[in-house]
C-alpha cells in the first residue's frame, strides 16, 4: 500500500488506502489491480468497559490494469486516486 490518509466526522474516523492486488492464477500467469479503499471506524466512547472498535470497508474501487506496469507505476496510479481531501474515488 501507499500512505494511508485519515479524515472524519462526527464520531467516525475514515481511512483511505491505495492498494495494488497481483494475483497468480493456476497456470501461472498474473493479473494486476490497483485502486483505494476506503475504511470507516466508528468512535464508540460511552460505557464503562471498553468496547471493541472495529473497522469496516466502506467504499473501495479496484482497476485492472495492464500486466506491463509494475508495482511501483501500478501504486502511483492508485495514489493518484486520493484526492486533497484525502477521499478516494472512483
Amino acid at each position: 500500500t501507499g500512505p494511508i490518509s485519515a479524515d472524519g466526522t462526527a464520531g467516525t474516523t475514515y481511512y483511505s488506502v491505495p492498494a495494488v492486488i497481483i494475483t497468480t492464477q493456476k497456470d501461472g500467469t498474473h493479473n494486476h489491480y490497483y485502486g483505494c479503499y476506503r475504511v470507516a471506524q466508528v468512535n464508540v466512547q460511552i460505557a464503562d468497559r471498553p468496547l471493541p472498535n472495529p473497522l469496516h470497508m466502506a467504499f473501495a474501487k479496484i482497476y485492472a490494469a495492464s500486466s506491463t506496469f509494475d508495482e511501483i507505476m501500478l501504486l502511483d496510479m492508485a495514489n493518484k486516486l486520493i484526492t486533497p481531501s484525502n477521499l478516494c474515488v472512483a
